[in-house]
């Protein structure tokens, strides 16, 4: 996810002293954000703030008072207009919009400077990926830590690292979930066989299609979503993996069948709600990510079709062996079909990764009554 190509001074075309400069200050910049993010990934947040922080005033041609008045000039009309999110003066996050200020400016440096830019570009990415997540840890100012991970989305839109990490942190805010997903779809066009971007795509679509499933027909993230549909199309849609995995179904059975349709797209007759349009998109982006197919065995239970939802519940407990949730449910389909000792054991899986659950509890007491009544009919 860092900057790695150097700036050549091969082809400065006579701005080379400046972008000399600017370059010697990106590269400065960029040491700072990878310790303050090497220190946030072990857990020492407090020192990498104080890393983030830093006063150190930026050390270019020009005076601070110039730097001030691109800043007021440049910003104002970028970054503000599509953000409210306020950087502390001088820290590194301030150096960064500075230094991207002043290389809008500069128009002499040939490629040497359309590098530079797109290097400083991805920095700033990071930037506020950093400052979201510690925002987000050490404030508890969500809105302002989601608006960052906006940012560092939109700005670095090619550095897969920082779409896959401000996509994941976008996704505990519910009603950002659908960015998440497009952060994840981006992240997956860069790099189609990258195992990473697939799940979390898989992740953020699965919860996507929760939200929906929760706010009902016309909420706001609807069209959101659609949107979101013909992106993992388009995504999928060219790859061999998406004609082998990407149009996942289920037939009456709850088995698994594999067909032409396009995920985000209902085939003719089809009036499936637009929740289970994005859960069957998750599943075919990755269908080996446990929660999708415990959502489609919860939805497959509250139509009435058993055999479908046992076969769902059958699939997520063999990629996640203790979800809690889809032991407690599959036990109580085995319990109405009569099999209470399978229910039993798997209400005790469930207690064991659960142990607070009082609705696992009841579930337990009820299968060992019938274990009882059972018992005592056969004396």
């Amino acid at each position: 996810g860092g900057i790695r190509q150097e700036v050549g001074m091969e082809d400065l075309d006579g701005g080379g002293g400046e972008v000399r400069e600017m370059e010697a200050e990106v590269r400065a910049l960029r040491q700072e954000v990878h310790k303050a993010r090497f220190l946030y990934h072990r857990g020492k947040t407090k020192e990498a703030k104080q890393v983030f922080e830093n006063q150190r005033e930026t050390k270019t041609r020009e005076t601070q008072e110039d730097l001030d008045a691109a800043l007021m000039e440049t910003v104002t009309t970028t970054t503000a207009a599509t953000t409210e999110v306020q950087v502390m003066p001088g820290s590194v996050l301030d150096r960064i919009e500075r230094a991207w200020c002043r290389l809008q400016e500069l128009e002499v440096g040939g490629e040497a400077l359309v590098r530079l830019k797109r290097q400083a570009r991805r920095l700033r990415g990071e930037g506020y990926c950093v400052l979201g997540a510690l925002e987000r840890a050490l404030v508890g100012d969500t809105k302002r830590a989601a608006e960052c991970f906006v940012m560092a989305a939109e700005s670095a839109e090619d550095n897969l690292e920082v779409l896959r990490e401000s996509g994941a942190a976008l996704r505990s805010f519910p009603t950002r979930c659908h960015i998440a997903a497009r952060m994840h779809i981006r992240a997956l066009d860069l790099d189609p066989k990258d195992d990473c971007s697939r799940r979390e795509l898989a992740c953020s679509l699965n919860d996507l299609g929760t939200f929906l499933k929760a706010n009902g027909p016309g909420c706001v993230t609807e069209d959101c979503a659609r949107a979101c549909l013909e992106a993992v199309d388009s995504c999928l849609g060219g790859t061999k993996a998406a004609t082998d995995a990407g149009a996942i179904r289920l037939d009456s059975s709850g088995g698994l069948k594999r067909d032409s349709i396009g995920v985000g797209k209902p085939a003719a007759g089809d009036s499936s709600p637009l929740y289970e349009r994005v859960y069957h998109a998750a599943l075919a982006t990755s269908d080996s990510y446990a929660p999708v197919w415990y959502n489609l065995g919860v939805l497959a239970g509250e139509r009435l079709e058993h055999q479908r939802a046992e076969s769902c519940y059958r699939r997520c407990l063999e990629l996640d062996p203790r979800h809690a949730e889809c032991l407690c449910n599959l036990g109580a389909l085995l319990r109405r079909n009569g099999d209470a000792e399978g229910a039993v054991s798997l209400f005790e899986r469930s207690l064991s990764a659960s142990p607070n659950h009082h609705m696992i509890r009841a579930n337990l007491a009820a299968a060992l009554c019938d274990l009882g009544a059972r018992a005592k009919q056969e004396g």
